[in-house]
């Protein structure tokens, strides 16, 4: 007799707990219905912030050198001195290959008056170093794979 009382009890603690469940599903439902407009409104405004946060993203000793900004990563990873002499870092991460993100930087910095690299490391499936100069600035541009992943980081030091 026991046994049954505690299967009567745990049934109605279910049919209970489903009432509720079922419930805030309705008023859930409802919430949205009645406040559709405003939820998409916050929707619209967290995609264009989203939009938004490319070249702010970034220090501004780099957007004043005008430099160019790799256009299918995210950054991870930004450092900024007091002046050039300090220097500028930027970190991305992208899913591009070591070798499309060398071709970006080669064409965008000999485009704004910097000098290939005189020696650098070759690309490679894993890794590309180099050093691109322009008079007395210095831009490294370091491209490593991560880990088993698809991804690269880019990481880039601009200084005096």
């Amino acid at each position: 007799m026991l046994k049954e009382n505690q299967r009567g009890v745990s049934t109605i603690i279910a049919i209970i707990v489903a009432i509720f469940i079922i419930g805030g599903a309705a008023v859930v439902v409802i919430y949205i219905n009645n406040n559709q407009t405003d939820i998409e409104q916050v929707v619209e405004e967290s995609q264009s912030d989203q939009a938004a946060q490319t070249s702010s993203d970034l220090p501004s000793l780099y957007t004043q050198a005008g430099l160019p900004e790799y256009p299918n990563g995210a950054i991870t990873d930004k450092r900024e001195g007091n002046d050039l002499v300090d220097g500028v870092q930027v970190t991305w991460e992208t899913s591009d290959t070591i070798e499309t993100v060398k071709s970006f930087f080669d064409t965008e910095l000999t485009n704004i008056g910097f000098d290939l690299p005189s020696s650098s490391v070759p690309a490679s499936e894993y890794a590309y170093f180099g050093i691109y100069t322009d008079e007395s600035k210095k831009f490294t541009l370091q491209i490593i794979k991560i880990g088993e992943t698809s991804n690269n980081k880019i990481h880039v030091n601009y200084h005096e």
